[in-house]
C-alpha cells in the first residue's frame, strides 16, 4: 500500500513538475494564400499550398528544473476544418539545441520554423488555388503540440497572424 501511494505521490510530482512548461505563439506568417492574383509569376513551392512560419517561446514557468530532449522531441501542428482534426509533423527540429536542454525555472527559449500547412492532408489539392476561406476557418484552432520524452506541451495563445500571398 505504501509502494502504491509513493508512486502516486511521483506521479502527481511529475505532472505537477511540467504543468507549469507553457507554449506562446509569438508570431505566425501564412504565405503563398493564392497565387493566381500575381500576374505572370511563377514560383517554385508555390504549387504546394500554403507556406507557414512559426515563431514560439516554450517556456519553464515552474520552480523546478525541466529537461528537453531536442533529437527526441517531436513538434506538431494540430489544427480543425470542418469538424475533422488534422496533425502536420515538423521536421528538422531537434538539431536547433542539440542532444538535451535544461530550462531553469522562469527560462525560456525561442523554436522557429516553417514548413507547408497543408501538404499531405486531404485539404492540398493542386487544383485549389485559393486558400483564403480554409485558412479563414482552421488558423483560429491552429496550436502546436510539444512531445518531449518526458512531457507533453500544448499552446495557449496565439500573439499575432501575418497572411501574404507571395511565398516568404
Amino acid at each position: 500500500m505504501k509502494s502504491l501511494a509513493l508512486s502516486v505521490a511521483i506521479f502527481v510530482f511529475i505532472i505537477n513538475a511540467h504543468s507549469q512548461t507553457n507554449i506562446i505563439i509569438n508570431k505566425i506568417i501564412v504565405s503563398n494564400v493564392n497565387p493566381n492574383i500575381r500576374d505572370n509569376e511563377i514560383i517554385e513551392g508555390e504549387e504546394d499550398g500554403p507556406q507557414i512560419f512559426v515563431s514560439f517561446v516554450l517556456s519553464n514557468d515552474s520552480k523546478e528544473l525541466v529537461y528537453l530532449y531536442p533529437s527526441e522531441t517531436e513538434i506538431n501542428l494540430l489544427f480543425t476544418y470542418s469538424g475533422k482534426n488534422y496533425l502536420n509533423k515538423i521536421k528538422a527540429i531537434p538539431f536547433l539545441f542539440g542532444k538535451n536542454r535544461i530550462l531553469s525555472s522562469k527560462e525560456f527559449i525561442v523554436v522557429e520554423f516553417y514548413d507547408y500547412l497543408l501538404l499531405g492532408t486531404d485539404l492540398w489539392s493542386k487544383d485549389i488555388s485559393d486558400y483564403r476561406s480554409i485558412l479563414l476557418e482552421l488558423l483560429p484552432t491552429l496550436r502546436i503540440e510539444y512531445k518531449d520524452p518526458n512531457f507533453n506541451c500544448y499552446s495557449t495563445q496565439i500573439k499575432n497572424v501575418v497572411i501574404y500571398n507571395t511565398l516568404h
